[in-house]
This record gives structure tokens, C-alpha cells and sequence, in this order.
């Protein structure tokens, strides 16, 4: 059996390296964001054409943008893990409620201001790509409504041997009676 190395406690991050690590990672947001924002209308134009092909491929690169948010919200969990770690303002808040903005008082006073106005940037454009994808969300509703409703009025208009009802759906009908006289 080999030994185990011995298991060493993870240094504690500097100032510094905070400043390093949440410049990159607010980078990244903004890029990722920015990215997404860019899916989104190209999301709106193509239902504005009813470009099946153009939502396929836009709806794919909207999935990888938010797989890219993901992997960057763990990097960012894990920044907090460790400041929280080493900066006593932020020990006494849950890691949960600790913005990036807290993480910019924690930073040198030269990269101060700079990180803060990232972040609130940052901040505006999430809230930005929301309000889109929330427009795109009533309008895509909106829409496969509508068509639903097309194809409810094409199959009544289609059924002439009654087998759809009022509501568009297919349903049981009445029995049918019928009788072959077989005496006459």
C-alpha cells in the first residue's frame, strides 16, 4: 500500500489574487452575457421569419452560452468560498448572499473602482438579456398558440366525417346504429 501525501490546507488568497481572479472572472460574464444577448435576437429574428433551421442553430448556441454560464457561476462559487476564507467582511455573510460587488471591496484600493464599475456593467447587461428572453418567452407562447389554434381550425374544416370535435380534438363520438335486413 502506498502512503497518502500528506493533505496540506489550501492557501489562504490575497487581496491581490482576488483582484486577479475576479477581473477574469467578471471578463468572462460580460463575454458570456454579451454572447447570450447575441443568441437572443437572433432568436427574435428568426421567429419574426419562421426560420425553423435559423431557431435550430440558435436555440443550440444559446444551450452552449448557458453551459458557459454555468461553469463560470461554479467559478465564481468557488471565488467566494475562498474570500470568505480570508476576508472578515464577508466571513459574516452567507456565501450565498455575497455579490460580486462585495467581492470588490475586499480588492486593492487601485483596482477598487475599476472592478466595481465592471461589475455594475455587468449587471445592467444580465438584466438586459433578461428582459429580452423574457419577450422572446410571450412571444414564442404567443405563437405556438396561435399555431395550435391554425391546426385546431384546419382539422374541423378537414373533418368532414365528424371526427373532431368543437374544441379541435378527436373524441369518441356517439354510437353508431346501423341494421342489414336480411329477410327482404
Amino acid at each position: 500500500m502506498t502512503p497518502r501525501p500528506p493533505i496540506t490546507a489550501p492557501t489562504a488568497i490575497t487581496p491581490q489574487a482576488l483582484s486577479e481572479r475576479l477581473d477574469s472572472l467578471l471578463t468572462a460574464l460580460a463575454t458570456a452575457y454579451t454572447r447570450l444577448g447575441d443568441n437572443t435576437a437572433a432568436h427574435r429574428d428568426a421567429l419574426r421569419a419562421a426560420d425553423a433551421p435559423a431557431l435550430a442553430e440558435v436555440t443550440a448556441a444559446q444551450s452552449r452560452a448557458v453551459e458557459t454560464l454555468a461553469k463560470l457561476e461554479q467559478q465564481r462559487r468557488e471565488l467566494v468560498a475562498a474570500a470568505c476564507t480570508r476576508f472578515a467582511p464577508l466571513a459574516a455573510k452567507r456565501a450565498t448572499a455575497i455579490t460580486l460587488t462585495d467581492l470588490c471591496a475586499c480588492v486593492p484600493t487601485t483596482d477598487r473602482d475599476g472592478l466595481t464599475a465592471q461589475a455594475k456593467a455587468l449587471r445592467t447587461l444580465i438584466e438586459q438579456v433578461s428582459n429580452e428572453t423574457t419577450t422572446i418567452k410571450a412571444a414564442t407562447v404567443s405563437l405556438v398558440a396561435h399555431m395550435e389554434g391554425l391546426m385546431r381550425q384546419v382539422g374541423r374544416q378537414l373533418s368532414h366525417a365528424g371526427t373532431y370535435t368543437r374544441r379541435g380534438y378527436v373524441e369518441a363520438g356517439g354510437c353508431v346504429v346501423s341494421a342489414l335486413d336480411l329477410r327482404s
